[in-house]
């Protein structure tokens, strides 16, 4: 919906995400299962590089969330957040008692995603406002603004 409507940097995004998630999950856990049917012992390390390059990612892509509504540049820093410990963990630099970190992160991402989603969904079909999105964040003589719609 995002590309068809020219949102090139929500479409995109997702687009790469969805992608990312299938393909690099889905040969994942085909690898892991061929590997544990077969008595070989692996090392899950393997999904903190997958990880890295979405973390990555996702924080090079940032700035561009700022031209949205505010409620998807609070998801994506919460990602921001959530993603760079979940890398670690799995990586094994982190150890797992740092979870309850992105833990809370994605689940602030997830309720706020809900309600965002719901709100593009609701409002396209009604053709108007029924539940409200702020507007975009906007940076004015070096500080940070909020803009209302």
């Amino acid at each position: 919906m995002d590309l068809k409507e020219g949102n090139n940097t929500g479409g995109n995004t997702f687009l790469f995400f969805s992608a990312f998630f299938m393909l690099v999950g889905g040969m994942g856990m085909i690898m892991k299962f061929n590997m544990i049917n077969k008595g070989i012992v692996f090392d899950a390390r393997i999904d903190g590089w997958a990880w890295m390059v979405l973390t990555l990612s996702l924080i090079l892509w940032t700035p561009a969330f700022f031209k949205g509504t505010r409620l998807l540049t609070i998801v994506i820093l919460a990602l921001d957040v959530s993603l760079p410990f979940i890398t670690l963990m799995d990586l094994g630099i982190l150890p797992k008692t740092y979870a309850i970190i992105p833990a809370w992160g994605l689940l602030f991402a997830g309720i706020v995603a809900i309600y965002l989603a719901s709100a593009i969904v609701v409002n396209t079909a009604y053709g108007k406002t029924i539940y409200p999105l702020p507007g975009p964040f906007e940076f004015k003589k070096g500080r940070l603004k909020t803009v209302t719609e």
